[in-house]
C-alpha cells in the first residue's frame, strides 16, 4: 500500500510555478477566473482573472462568500467529482478535485462568469466586464480541465521511479541541454505540459495540427517516452527535488 502523500509534497512534486503557469494559461484561454486550493481551502496559487464584480460584492458579503466556498469543497469531498454552482449573486462556476495516487490533493476553482437570464443585469455585466457563457459551455470547460488534471493522478510507484532512475528522468534542465531537441520542440513540450491540445498548440504557434502531431511523436521518440502521460509526469517531476536513490 502506498504511503500517504501530503498536499505539500504533491505541490513540491508538481512545482508551484508550473501550477501557476498552467492556471494562468487555462484561465486566459477560456476567459474564466481560476485558482487552486488545498483540502482545507487554503490557496495554493494566486487567483487568475479575479473578477472586479466579486471584489465589490465581498466588501459587504465576505463571510457569505467564504461559507459558500467551504460548502462547495465539502460537497466534493463526499462525491469525489466536480460540482457546479450558481452563487447567490448570479455567477456560475465549478470546483474540480485533483487526485494523486487515489487521494484528493487539491481543488481547482473555476468561475467568474455568468449566463443569459441570471440576476446580473446587462448593465452590470458590461460595467464589470463579466463574460457570459452557457452552462453547456461551462460543462465542456470542466470536462477539458478534468481530463488534463487526471494526467496528474499518477501512482506513487511512478513517482518513485522518477526519483530513483535519474538517467531516465526527464528534467527541464536536461531539455535545455539536450541538443537533440530543437527550439520549436521545446516550445511544444512547454505547451503540451500546460495542458494544451494539439489544435490549441497549432493555433498558438501558427502551424498546422498535423505538424504538431509530428513534433510530439519526434519528441517522445528522442526522449525514449511512450506517450504524453509520461512526458507530463517527467516534466512535472523535474521539480521534485532530490533524485538520489535511498
Amino acid at each position: 500500500m502506498s504511503k500517504y502523500f501530503s498536499p505539500q509534497e504533491w505541490l513540491k512534486f508538481i512545482g508551484k510555478e508550473k501550477l501557476q503557469t498552467f492556471q494562468d494559461v487555462f484561465s486566459q484561454s477560456y476567459n474564466v477566473s481560476m485558482s487552486f486550493y488545498d483540502a482545507e481551502g487554503k490557496p495554493l496559487t494566486v487567483f487568475s482573472k479575479f473578477p472586479l464584480f466579486c471584489t465589490v460584492i465581498q466588501r459587504e458579503n465576505l463571510q457569505r462568500c467564504i461559507d459558500e466556498g467551504k460548502n462547495h469543497l465539502a460537497s466534493i469531498q463526499e462525491k469525489d467529482r466536480s460540482k457546479f454552482f450558481t452563487c447567490p449573486f448570479g455567477l456560475i462556476g465549478f470546483v474540480c478535485p485533483i487526485f494523486f495516487d487515489g487521494q484528493i490533493m487539491a481543488y481547482a476553482y473555476v468561475g467568474g462568469v455568468t449566463y443569459e437570464g441570471s440576476k446580473i443585469s446587462p448593465e452590470t455585466r458590461e460595467r464589470y466586464h463579466l463574460p457570459v457563457i452557457s452552462k453547456e459551455r461551462l460543462k465542456e470547460i470542466s470536462e477539458l480541465l478534468e481530463e488534463t488534471l487526471n494526467l496528474l493522478n499518477v501512482n506513487l510507484s511512478i513517482f518513485e521511479k522518477c526519483k530513483i532512475k535519474e538517467k531516465r528522468e526527464f528534467r527541464e534542465d536536461d531539455l535545455k541541454r539536450n541538443s537533440r531537441i530543437s527550439l520549436r520542440e521545446k516550445e511544444i513540450v512547454e505547451l503540451v505540459c500546460k495542458g494544451l491540445s494539439n489544435k490549441q498548440i497549432a493555433d498558438a504557434l501558427f502551424i498546422s495540427e498535423r505538424t504538431v502531431k509530428t513534433h510530439v511523436s519526434n519528441i517522445l521518440a528522442k526522449l525514449n517516452l511512450h506517450d504524453r502521460m509520461q512526458l507530463l509526469v517527467h516534466y512535472y517531476g523535474s521539480s521534485s527535488g532530490d533524485t538520489d536513490e535511498h
